[in-house]
């Protein structure tokens, strides 16, 4: 049943003439084609959701490194505090080439008024949230004006965002304002660790598991990849 709705999925884009969507490849050929474009589609806003330490941000990297490589113009949202230079550089992010910025969390409209500004003037092709719950009760107000926005552009929207435990169901997981990123997240994907991968006792990467739960420009899908430190 899965293959003949994958085979069915694939014919109705094929015969879609006006289906042209650029993409910006990801570095993990497995997850590029699990996307159904090449990588993540331009001008839309794309989740990345997992539990601290799985390698969001590896992944959230890699794809800067590649839009760099393009010449594309990266506004980096470190909400977190937390970004990392030499992480960064030995993932051949071009550190100085990259616009950081750290705005106050507590003031979404400020925030908003200065993307808005940046996307009028064709000053930026990314936009990268690390990480999208710090914003805490603004999550509804950007996220609606960013949709808004991005109509009519190929800025991308990255969005780093955190599991959290649910303590009714310690099986199941949550990210905050669930139903506010489901309505404006034109793909979601949830990475989740499934084993390390060592040299001898030396840790060196390890392998997840992709879960593509949302793609409106195609059809669900779950790949694996390996990430190397």
């Amino acid at each position: 049943m899965a293959d003949w709705l994958e085979k069915l999925e694939k014919a109705r884009l094929e015969n879609k003439k006006d289906f042209t969507i650029e993409s910006i490849e990801t570095s993990y050929k497995e997850l590029d084609e699990a996307l159904g474009l090449g990588g993540i589609p331009r001008g839309k806003i794309i989740e990345v959701a997992g539990a601290p330490g799985v390698g969001k941000s590896a992944i959230i990297l890699d794809i800067i490194a590649k839009a760099q490589e393009k010449e594309l113009n990266v506004l980096y949202l470190d909400l977190d505090r937390g970004f990392n230079r030499e992480f960064a550089s030995l993932r051949y992010v071009k550190c100085e080439d990259l616009l950081i910025f750290r705005p106050d969390a507590s003031n979404p409209k400020n925030i908003s008024l200065a993307i808005s500004e940046m996307i009028k003037k064709n000053l930026v092709d990314i936009i990268v949230f690390d990480s999208i719950s710090q914003l805490g009760e603004g999550i509804p107000f950007i996220l609606q004006e960013l949709s808004r926005d991005i109509v009519g552009t190929k800025v991308s929207v990255i969005l780093a965002s955190q599991l959290r435990h649910n303590f009714d169901d310690p099986r199941d997981y949550k990210t905050p304002y669930m139903q506010v990123l489901n309505q404006y997240s034109n793909i979601r994907m949830m990475i989740k660790k499934l084993e390390s991968i060592k040299h001898g006792e030396v840790l060196i990467g390890r392998k997840i598991e992709i879960n593509i739960y949302k793609n409106e420009m195609f059809y669900p899908k779950t790949c694996d990849i390996d990430i190397y430190f």
